[in-house]
């Protein structure tokens, strides 16, 4: 029975030994997925073999990194069956700080490249002096191998090729603290080469990612910037250390929405290459926010009706309604209406400008949401002419900035009545004005008839007279008769 449990505890363990050793090539004849090795060749120098280690390029929009074989191939596992090595154009090293590097591959193979290097017979006859050859002249001269120079560091020194860095650097400005619409952005482009080798732009481009800035004036833009920068680079490329810096104005029309487009924002990018092919981007950028200008003016005149000799105040209120720092530039007041002479006019706006720039918050410049209240007397002359200005009328303009390119205006008018004042008796005795008469409107019984009342009471008494006159002339008398 012993014997019997001995056999099975075998037999099982031996099952399942050979099921462990079975199971992992079922495992790996499973795995069906199909990919192909390239083996990617790039011609480096000795100094970039030495510092250029990591590997990778792009195929298929899928980015594979590689694994070093030799000094200048590395292998790539790509997942697809057939690789069109035509779609791949170029590879990027990376040092150990991690800077990429970008070349063109060499050769492009399924199979690792090996090099044959040709085999020279160093061996060398040599005749010792006094021994001939039977089928040879005899040796008259021995000449002994040359021996070459020992190998020193200057030489080794100068049979090493160091690698030349390629670097670029871009940056972009916007050299404006307050940008509104209506105005202008100034922008300032920088390139600059940072690396040892000269470099060629290839492309110079600012791309607008955000904003409403209109496709013809962004074309125009990036026309004007590559032709100042490429003007300033030249012909010869950007040579080592070399920097060159441009400014170009953006224009935001007046139209602008800047409530569907708060913002412009663009990136300044630049590529280049340098004499090995080798190719180096840089970009900046930059978010400008746009703000919209605006102030309210009122304008009130006290009193309303005036004579001539007579003192006019009138009161302005300004409010910096925008969200930007606004700066006094001009005020103007016309009349429209009314006898006041040109030199009148004139001398008004002057005192109306100087009491303007006269206010600290004004030459501060007016923040957003600060009220200001400025007051003018104005005094009527009493030769003014009351028949020709009866109605004064006049119209005040405010003009504030943000910078010289985005001005906004705004402006206020108010009338006042000019009469003529009534003259006072010298004896300051009260003038005598009759009371009015008030119509008295007839009875509904009287509407046929004419005349006031005195008249028919007139009337009725000559007609009582003439009927008594005929009483007493028509009496009848007694009769003598009896």
């Amino acid at each position: 029975m012993r014997s019997a449990t001995k056999r099975f505890t075998a037999f099982i363990t031996l099952f399942v030994l050979l099921i462990g050793m079975w199971a992992p090539n079922v495992l790996y004849a499973s795995d069906t997925t199909e990919t192909s090795t390239l083996y990617v060749q790039v011609d480096l120098t000795a100094e970039e073999q030495a510092t250029l280690d990591e590997a990778s390029l792009v195929y298929a929009d899928i980015t594979y990194y590689g694994v070093r074989e030799t000094a200048d191939v590395w292998r790539f596992i790509i997942d697809v069956q057939a690789v069109e090595t035509s779609l791949i154009d170029q590879v990027t090293l990376y040092n150990e700080e991690g800077v990429p590097y970008s070349f063109t591959p060499a050769s492009i193979t399924a199979e690792l490249p090996i090099e044959e290097l040709p085999i020279e017979d160093p061996a060398l006859e040599v005749t010792e002096p006094g021994v001939t050859d039977e089928s040879s002249e005899p040796v008259s001269e021995v000449t002994e191998p040359a021996t070459e120079a020992p190998m020193t560091e200057e030489v080794a020194a100068a049979t090493v090729e160091p690698v030349v860095e390629i670097g670029l650097e871009v940056g972009k400005e916007a050299n404006i603290d307050q940008a509104v619409v209506g105005g202008r952005i100034p922008y300032t482009f920088v390139i600059e080469n940072t690396g040892d080798a000269t470099l060629t732009i290839t492309s110079i481009e600012d791309e607008f990612f955000s904003g409403g800035i209109q496709d013809d004036a962004i074309t125009a833009f990036n026309e004007e910037v590559r032709s100042k920068l490429t003007g300033l680079i030249g012909d010869d490329g950007l040579a080592s250390g070399e920097r060159v810096e441009t400014t170009v104005i953006l224009d935001v029309p007046s139209d602008y929405d800047q409530v569907m487009h708060p913002e412009v924002g663009n990136i300044f990018r630049v590529a280049a290459t340098d004499e090995s092919g080798r190719i180096v981007n840089a970009e900046s950028q930059q978010i400008v926010l746009l703000n919209r200008l605006d102030f309210t003016v009122t304008k009130v005149a006290n009193p309303q009706t005036v004579h001539p000799g007579e003192t006019i105040l009138y009161t302005y209120t300004l409010t910096n309604t925008s969200n930007v720092t606004l700066y006094f530039v001009d005020v103007v007041e016309e009349w429209t209406s009314g006898a006041l002479t040109a030199k009148e006019q004139r001398e008004t706006t002057e005192v109306l400008r100087d009491g303007m720039r006269a206010l600290a918050e004004v030459e501060n410049g007016l923040i957003p949401g600060e009220e200001v209240v400025l007051e003018l007397e104005k005094v009527l002359l009493p030769s003014y002419d009351v028949r020709a200005g009866g109605i004064l009328t006049n119209r005040v303009t405010f003009t504030f900035e943000v910078n010289e390119a985005a001005r906004v205006s705004r402006s206020a008018e108010t009338t006042v009545h000019v009469k003529q004042a009534i003259p006072e008796r010298e004896d300051d005795e009260a003038v005598y004005v009759p009371e009015p008469i008030t119509p008295v409107s007839p009875e509904q019984g009287t509407l046929p008839m004419t005349g006031t009342t005195e008249t028919w009471g007139t009337v009725i008494g000559l007609v009582l007279i003439v009927l008594g006159l005929l009483f007493f002339t028509h009496r009848r008398r007694p009769s003598s008769k009896t």
